[in-house]
């Protein structure tokens, strides 16, 4: 297929979008408890989203 740079980075920001309002969530929402592991909860989707990333972009490559 055609490559679409504007699926890309529409794909793109929609990723970082999800991760940026986890981050909201946990940082207003949550109350960041004095438990110190809680200041390092929102690496958590982070480090969960990472492990997406072959198929995000095998998704990506399949749509455009």
């Amino acid at each position: 297929m055609v490559y679409n740079s504007d699926m890309r980075k529409a794909a793109f920001w929609a990723y970082f979008s999800v991760d940026y309002a986890t981050f909201i969530y946990l940082a207003f929402f949550s109350g960041w408890s004095t438990e110190w592991w809680h200041h390092f909860a929102w690496l958590l989707p982070q480090i969960f989203l990472a492990q997406l990333w072959p198929l995000y972009w095998g998704v990506i490559h399949w749509l455009v």
